[in-house]
Order: C-alpha cells, then structure tokens, then sequence
C-alpha cells in the first residue's frame, strides 16, 4: 500500500498523539495490559482510511464540495475495510469505524447514540478531538490544551461521554504541560508537572512574580486552593518574556 503523505504530515502525528492520550486514559480507567494493547493499536490506525483520501482535500483550507465532505465522512468505513482486510480484530476495526460518532447520535457514518459506540470508538474519539483541536491545520489555529479541554467540557454528554471526558481531564491535568497561566496572586506561570488526584493544582514554574518582575532560575511551586490557577492564557495573550 502506498501513503501518500510526508513524513511531517498532520496524519502520523495526529495518530501518535491520540494513541498516546488514548493509552493514558485507558490506564486511567483501569483497561487490563491486553486490552490496553489493542486500544493503542486501534488509536494508531483510527484515521487510516486516510490514505485512501486526496491530500489537496483533507489539507484543503477551503470550504469543501458536498462530494468533498462525502470524502471525508468516507475514510471511517474506508479504516474499517481496510483494517478487516489486514485481519485486525473487530473491536479495533470498530474504532476506525466509529471515533467521528457522537454521544447524542449527531456523529457519522452510523449515527449511533451513547452505549451503542463501542468503548474503544468513545475513549479514541475524545483524544482524537482533543488533538485536533490542539494542532495547527491549514484551515484553523491551534487552540491551546486548556481552551480545548474547556470546549470538550461543554460538550459532554451530548458530543462525548462524559466518564471518557474526565478520564482526559485526570490523565493530563485541567491544566495541561506548557499551560501559561496567571496565579491568583498576580504571578505568571508555566505548568510543568501534573497531579491526576487533583486535576485543578498543577505544579508550576514561575515566570514573573507577583509584581512583573522576571524571575531567574527554577522556582517550582504547587498549586493549592490558597495558590491557584486563576486564569490560563491563550496563545495571542503570550508575553514576551514567555
């Protein structure tokens, strides 16, 4: 089979990046080692019927033809085919089959509502919608982790389950790595480390302080309900000194 991307194309990445968000939620909720195994294989090859699509439309920044979106809908069933075709097993077939399908039935290409998606084609849909929203593309920016946890947030139980939607949250923080962010105490921040068991206080590294001052060196502080996150900044809200 030929793949007709380059190597620094948005699909290996985007495929790399789910597989791994999708792994630290299946460990999250507790997915035996066997199962864990076959979720990473299926988040690895969730867009592949891909390949089976023109670049010039899936890279476009133009708004697509009716045919072209037809296309597109088209490479979940084009994954599944081709996934059944290499004997991959059927749950892993299903993900690629299902991660565009919604918790309320406003999904594609079967429609289907809540638990009649596999948990496979619930868990790959979060992360992949996570990194989507998170990537730079032809025809958007790239949201920040923060801004696009919030946007799923909003979503949930209508667009995503809401258990696989915390099981995000928890792995990643609602604070993501690289976060900047303002304390409650007037200090900018960068978030370096994250704690699953509380989600909302990040361990940070200090860029100003409280007065605007640039700090030198590594001044790490945990956040805590006294210390908190007050605000996450967006990437055009980026100081300089950032």
């Amino acid at each position: 089979m030929e793949f007709p991307y380059p190597a620094d194309d948005y699909l290996p990445q985007h495929s790399v990046n789910t597989t791994i968000l999708t792994l630290a939620m299946g460990d999250l909720l507790k997915l035996p080692p066997h199962r864990l195994i076959e979720i990473g294989s299926a988040s690895l090859l969730h867009d592949l019927g891909m390949v089976k699509i023109p670049g010039q439309i899936h890279l476009s920044n133009k708004i697509l033809t009716q045919k072209e979106r037809q296309m597109i809908v088209a490479h979940t069933a084009l994954g599944y085919r081709l996934l059944k075709s290499f004997s991959a097993t059927e749950d892993i077939a299903l993900a690629a089959l299902e991660h565009h399908e919604r918790y309320d039935g406003s999904g594609y290409p079967r429609s289907l509502k809540a638990d009649k998606i596999t948990l496979y084609g619930r868990i790959i849909a979060v992360a992949c919608s996570y990194d989507a929203m998170t990537s730079k593309r032809p025809f958007k920016d790239a949201l920040d982790g923060h801004h696009a946890l919030l946007e799923l947030l909003k979503a949930r139980q209508k667009l995503y389950d809401e258990k696989m939607i915390r099981a995000l949250v928890f792995s990643i923080s609602l604070f993501p790595l690289g976060s900047t962010v303002y304390l409650n105490n007037g200090a900018l921040a960068k978030v370096v480390k994250a704690d699953p068991a509380n989600p909302k206080y990040p361990v940070v590294q200090l860029i100003l302080d409280a007065e605007g001052k640039q700090l030198s060196g590594q001044h790490l502080v945990t956040t805590s309900a006294d210390l908190s996150v007050q605000r996450c900044l967006s990437q055009n809200e980026l100081p300089t000194q950032v």
